[in-house]
């Protein structure tokens, strides 16, 4: 039981036996705990999730997780700049303010505005795994958690080590990066700091990129501790960010500290898990470096939270996980004023196996919040495990998403907030299959409708018009996902020879509706892929070479479809790393948010060392 409640609290995401029901499994994929806190074997989890596992991290070696996630799934990263200047994500249409991130299961969401919230204080080297959860989380997770979850999970080491690395580049970008793995007695930490800056693609895209971060786990009188905290900090040319097509020389200053401390105790039966944590964000934004002391805005935002979550297994096929989770945040602002919010959050969310091939789950939370009220939202699911390979699923949802402070607050020459902004309500429904062909082989597909009200945006009543922040009156999206996903495995030796390594398919249609009204024009709605396809080839060459190709192709509702190729060949050579990647090899030029064009052709050499 101690080393089950370890694995918990130390990777939360870690395999565990599932319960015994008499089928003869193959090995499948790793326990995951994104969709019900509670851990299962996917299998038994009445929805999709994608994992990017450990091996997968290491073998791309990425500059950002936003590289990483752009190979290997077809979630829409809409970027303004290259290698995690800025990214805004989305899911299944959703708009990328209704995607929740977290680090190690705690919400790491901007309050000021959605655009920060991949300033993430998090190195690569530092990652375990990835969860990616499409659809509604609110049940579990409270507010934001709206078109998907994207869950980071660092780990504490098992074994010492410790590497560096630098890379060059086109457009003079420069990288440096090291990490290290350390076992004391009873002590198991690890730290990475990473450094990276260019020139700049094009006038007015210059960046540096500072970031540290650790995770350790301390065993402490019979108790372990979680403990993570980092810090990044950016420094950047935002050309036009913010108002494409006006040729604006536009610079932004952010950083951000992160702070968690959890750990577990079992009380009468019901394991406990008490954590606490800490977000700091700082963001200047200087609307045109002509003009230095005009139209430069300053936002400092505080995030504070606790939570307690408690499982149970009342009897042997029933698992219950019930939490409450306390919130507070603050702005101090040039442009949008003082402000501070709290609230309170309490779930509960049951999942059982009824007989051997059929199990359901329900939940429900309540949130209170001091500025727009009591919500509640509640989600069920049904699966069907007709044999160990083979799950269909059906589930249904309820989420939500509050303001920002910047759509409340925020008013210039070109936008204007509005303080009366309701939040965002949505019902999502999904029905999916996941099939395990083989040992190597998993293919799943799954159907989705999602119902909005509220829908938050910038809007035009007429060109020219300032942009106004309202609530769209509906808006639906229906679409489906299909993967398909080879994984070579081990040989009789443990070991893998040359030749294809992984192949990952994956399609995303998505077809959305809005009820526009008297609306000319709208800024972030409408902006998805209306289709997006993946492909990602790994192989193995002879003498310890490897290659890495990712193809991505999108089609705009109104728009033209382009394709982004990236390749990455590497050599190992004792422990010596030596790669060389190209970025939009075949120089497609292209934009995802549009008037922000993106880099082309982008050709970067690393050298690493493993100690």
């Amino acid at each position: 039981m101690k080393a089950i409640i370890t694995l918990l609290v130390l990777f939360p995401t870690s395999t565990l036996f599932a319960r015994q029901s008499g089928l003869p499994y193959l090995t499948l994929p790793p326990v995951v705990v994104t969709a019900s806190r509670i851990p299962l074997n996917s299998l038994h989890v009445n929805r999709l999730i994608q994992v990017i596992d450990r091996t997968a991290i290491q073998s791309m070696r990425a500059v950002s997780i936003e590289e990483l996630l752009q190979s290997l799934t077809t979630i829409d990263l809409q970027p303004r700049g290259p290698f995690g200047v800025q990214t805004d994500i989305g899911v299944r249409g959703a708009l990328f303010s209704q995607t929740l991130i977290l680090l190690n299961g705690v919400r790491i969401n901007d309050p000021q505005t959605a655009h920060h919230n991949f300033d993430l204080p998090v190195s690569i080297d530092q990652i375990e795994r990835i969860e990616i959860m499409k659809g509604p989380g609110s049940a579990i997770y409270g507010p934001d958690a709206y078109g998907g979850v994207i869950n980071i999970l660092t780990r504490a080491p098992l074994v010492e080590n410790v590497r560096i690395a630098g890379g060059i580049g086109e457009h003079a970008f420069a990288s440096a990066s090291g990490s290290f793995e350390k076992l004391f007695n009873g002590l198991r930490t690890s730290g990475a700091a990473e450094f990276r800056r260019s020139a700049g693609y094009r006038p007015g895209t210059d960046f540096k990129i500072w970031n540290v971060s650790s995770h350790s786990a301390l065993d402490l009188f019979d108790k372990t501790y979680a403990l993570t905290a980092g810090f990044t900090k950016k420094a950047f040319g935002a050309f036009d960010f913010y108002s494409p097509g006006r040729n604006v020389p536009s610079r932004e200053w952010t950083s951000t500290a992160f702070g968690s401390i959890g750990t577990y105790y079992v009380l009468h039966g019901i394991l406990l898990q008490p954590k606490l944590h800490y977000r700091y964000h700082d963001d200047k934004f200087m609307f045109d470096v002509r003009t230095p002391d005009r139209f430069v805005n300053t936002h400092k935002t505080h995030m504070y939270g606790g939570e307690v979550v408690g499982t149970a297994t009342p009897a042997e096929q029933i698992t219950v996980v019930g939490g409450i989770e306390l919130a507070a945040d603050q702005i101090r602002s040039s442009r949008l004023g003082n402000h501070s919010r709290s609230s309170a959050g309490f779930f509960v969310s049951m999942t059982s196996r009824l007989t051997r091939w059929l199990n359901i789950d329900a939940g429900v939370r309540q949130d209170i919040h001091s500025m727009y009220g009591s919500t509640w939202n509640p989600s069920a699911g049904l699966g069907i495990t007709p044999s160990s390979t083979l799950k269909i699923f059906g589930h249904a949802g309820r989420s939500f998403r509050g303001p920002s402070y910047t759509e409340l607050f925020y008013s210039d020459p070109a936008n204007n907030g509005n303080p009366d902004l309701k939040p965002e309500t949505g019902w999502s429904y999904e029905a999916g299959v996941q099939k395990h062909l083989s040992a190597s082989v998993v293919f799943s597909a799954s159907l989705f409708i999602r119902d909005q009200a509220n829908l938050i945006d910038y809007v035009q009543y007429f060109q020219g018009d300032l942009y106004h922040a309202v609530n769209f009156t509906s808006a639906q999206t229906k679409g489906g996902d299909i993967s398909i996903e080879w994984v070579k495995g081990n040989d009789s030796h443990g070991e893998q020879g040359p030749g294809l390594k992984r192949i990952l398919v994956q399609y995303t249609f998505l077809d959305s509706r809005i009820d526009r009204g008297k609306i000319f024009n709208s800024k972030y709605t409408l902006t998805h892929p209306k289709h997006h396809a993946l492909l990602h080839i790994s192989a193995q060459g002879p003498f310890s070479t490897s290659a890495h190709l990712s193809a991505t192709h999108k089609i705009k509702p109104a728009g033209k479809g382009y394709t982004l190729v990236d390749l990455r060949l590497s050599k190992d050579v004792s422990s010596v790393n030596l790669s060389i990647k190209a970025s939009n090899l075949l120089n497609t030029p292209y934009e995802e948010i549009r008037g922000v064009p993106l880099p082309g052709r982008w050709i970067i050499g690393e050298v690493g060392l493993n100690f």
